[in-house]
C-alpha cells in the first residue's frame, strides 16, 4: 500500500546554488542520470514524479514538527538546547530546508517540462503533470509560510538562468499556487487503488486550499472550499481516537493526505523515536530502551490541556500509566514523571523492532482540520451558525468518547460538553483552542499563531525572547553569499 516511495529513482539535475550541487549528487539513492537523457519512458516518467514525492517527503520527516511545532509554544525539544526551541534562529540554520524544497520545486519543473514527448496513455500523463503542479504550489506554500518573499521558479534550473532571480513577492505566489491547484486538482481522481495509497488527491487539494485560504483570511473562500470536501462524502472523522492513531489502521477515512512510511523498507517512520520516545526510559516490544528522539510537550502546555479522553489518548507523562499499559519502565526503574517531558502518542508504533524503522506516516492533512476549517470560516463570514457548532461540537464529540462507540456518556458530556451561545469573538477563541488541542504536534502551532496575530504575545508568554523578525525565517545565509538579487529578511 505504501510503494509510491520505496522505488524512489533521481534525477542529476543541477540545483539552485551551483556550489551546493555536489552534496545533492552525492545523496543516495539518486543516480547520475540527466534530464537530457532520462525522460523516454513510461516508466522514467514514473520514476520523476516519484523524485517529486520524495523531495515532498523530506520536509515531513525532517523539518515540519521543528519548525511548526518547536518553534512555538507547544513542544520542545529539550531545556538548554537553544536553536530554534529557544528562537535563537540564524541564517546559518535553514540551508537544508531551503535547499530540499527547491530541489524538490526542480524534480516537478524537470518533469512537467519533459514529459510532452513521452509515448504513454494521455491521461495518465496529464495526472502526472497535475500531481507534479499540485505539488510544487504545496511545496511553494510551505516557502512563502517560512521565509515570505521567495524566488518563482517555473522552469527547469538547467544552467545559471535561475541563480541570480530576486524574491518575488509573495502574493504574486499566492495568485500561482492557488492558480495551479484550482487548475489541475480537475485532472485528480478522488481516489487511487491500493498500490497508489499516498498520491495526492481533488480531495486532498480541496483541503488544503481550503488551509491556504483560511491562511490568507479569505474566509469565504475557505468556508466554500471546506464545504466542498465535507459535501463529497468521501471522507469522515474516525469514530474512535484510538483508531485515529493506530498505525494498523492508517489511510482510513479521515486521511485525506499522508505522508507514507513503511518500516523495512528505504523510507521507515522515524515519528516514534522522534515524539513517544523522547523520554529515555520508555521501551516497547523486544527492542529495549528507545532514546535519543527529539520531542516532548511543553510542560505549560500539557498542564493546560483539558482532563478528557482525548489528553489520555494524545499525551503520556508518566509511567506505569493503566492507559498505556505496554509502556514500562526500563529494567522495572524510573517510574514516575518521564525525565524530559510528556510524550505525544499520536505516532506511537507498539510493532518497532528498530528504533527509527516505523510505519506511523505524516497526516499532511485529515478531515478533522477540514471541519475546524469549516466551522472557523463560517464563524467569520455568518457569525456562529448551527452549522458552525455542528462542526465544532463533532470533533469535541469525539475527544470526550471514552467509549469509542460514538455515543454520549453522560459523564463525558459534562467533561467537555458541546459549546452554545456564543458570541462570534468567542466562538472564534473556541475553535483556535480546539485547533490547538486536536491538531497538536501535527506542524500547526506556529503557522496558526502567525495567522491568528497572536505569535509575539503566545511566545512572549511562554519565556521565549521572542522579536518581530522571528515572525519569518532568515533566507540561508549561503543563498544570500551567492545571490546578490536574493536579500535578507529583517532583523537577520
Amino acid at each position: 500500500m505504501k510503494n509510491i516511495y520505496k522505488t524512489i529513482l533521481g534525477l542529476s539535475i543541477i540545483t539552485l546554488i551551483n556550489y551546493s550541487c555536489s552534496d545533492f549528487l552525492d545523496e543516495a539513492p539518486f543516480s547520475s542520470i540527466s534530464s537530457e537523457n532520462f525522460y523516454n519512458t513510461k516508466d522514467d516518467a514514473s520514476a520523476g514524479l516519484n523524485a517529486v514525492y520524495a523531495g515532498f517527503r523530506s520536509y515531513y520527516g525532517s523539518d515540519i514538527f521543528q519548525h511548526g511545532d518547536v518553534s512555538a509554544n507547544l513542544a520542545s525539544s529539550g531545556e538548554g538546547t537553544g536553536g530554534i526551541n529557544e528562537l535563537d534562529i540564524n541564517p546559518t540554520q535553514f540551508q537544508g530546508t531551503w535547499g530540499n524544497l527547491y530541489r524538490t520545486i526542480n524534480y516537478a519543473n524537470t518533469l512537467i517540462e519533459n514529459i510532452a514527448p513521452i509515448e504513454m496513455d494521455e491521461n495518465l500523463k496529464t495526472r502526472y503533470i497535475s500531481e507534479a503542479k499540485v505539488l510544487r504550489a504545496m511545496t511553494y506554500f510551505i516557502l512563502v509560510q517560512s521565509f515570505g518573499d521567495v524566488p518563482l521558479i517555473t522552469r527547469p534550473t538547467t544552467d545559471e538562468e535561475n541563480n541570480y532571480l530576486p524574491r518575488t513577492d509573495k502574493e504574486q505566489i499566492y495568485n500561482f499556487i492557488i492558480g495551479d491547484m484550482t487548475e489541475y486538482m480537475e485532472h485528480l481522481p478522488t481516489e487511487y487503488s491500493s498500490s497508489d495509497i499516498g498520491r495526492v488527491t481533488k480531495g486532498a487539494v480541496q483541503s488544503l486550499l481550503a488551509r491556504i485560504h483560511l491562511f490568507r483570511k479569505d474566509f469565504p473562500a475557505a468556508r466554500d472550499m471546506a464545504l466542498e470536501v465535507i459535501n463529497s462524502e468521501i471522507y469522515g472523522l474516525e469514530t474512535s481516537l484510538m483508531d485515529l492513531y493506530d498505525v494498523d489502521k492508517e489511510n482510513g477515512k479521515e486521511h485525506i493526505f499522508s505522508i507514507q512510511y513503511t518500516a523495512g523498507t528505504r523510507v521507515p517512520s522515524t515519528l516514534t523515536q522522534i515524539y513517544a520516545s523522547r523520554n529515555p526510559v520508555i521501551i516497547t516490544g523486544g527492542i529495549g530502551q528507545l532514546a535519543g528522539a527529539s520531542i516532548a510537550a511543553e510542560r505549560d502546555f500539557y498542564e493546560s490541556f483539558p482532563d478528557h479522553y482525548r489528553k489520555k489518548v494524545i499525551l503520556l507523562d508518566s509511567i506505569p500509566d493503566p492507559f498505556w499499559p505496554q509502556i514500562i519502565p526500563e529494567n522495572g526503574s524510573g517510574t514516575g514523571k518521564l525525565q524530559v517531558g510528556p510524550s505525544c502518542m499520536k505516532f506511537y508504533d507498539p510493532n518497532l523492532e528498530a528504533i527509527s524503522d516505523g510505519d506511523a506516516n505524516w497526516p499532511v492533512i485529515r478531515y478533522a482540520e477540514v471541519v475546524l476549517i469549516f466551522a472557523e470560516a463560517e464563524n467569520e463570514v455568518n457569525g456562529p451558525t448551527t452549522d458552525a457548532y455542528d462542526a465544532i461540537n463533532s470533533i469535541r464529540k469525539r475527544a470526550r468518547d471514552s467509549n469509542g462507540d460514538g455515543i454520549d456518556d453522560p459523564n463525558d458530556l459534562l467533561e467537555l460538553p458541546d459549546l452554545e451561545g456564543l458570541s462570534k469573538d468567542q466562538f472564534r477563541e473556541a475553535v483556535w483552542r480546539e485547533r490547538e488541542l486536536e491538531l497538536c504536534f501535527e506542524g500547526h502551532q506556529r503557522w496558526d499563531l502567525l495567522r491568528q496575530e497572536r505569535f509575539i504575545e503566545a511566545m512572549t508568554s511562554n519565556g521565549k525572547n521572542v522579536q518581530e523578525k522571528h515572525k519569518l525565517f532568515p533566507i540561508p545565509m549561503l543563498e544570500i553569499a551567492a545571490n546578490p538579487n536574493l536579500t535578507q529578511n529583517p532583523g537577520y
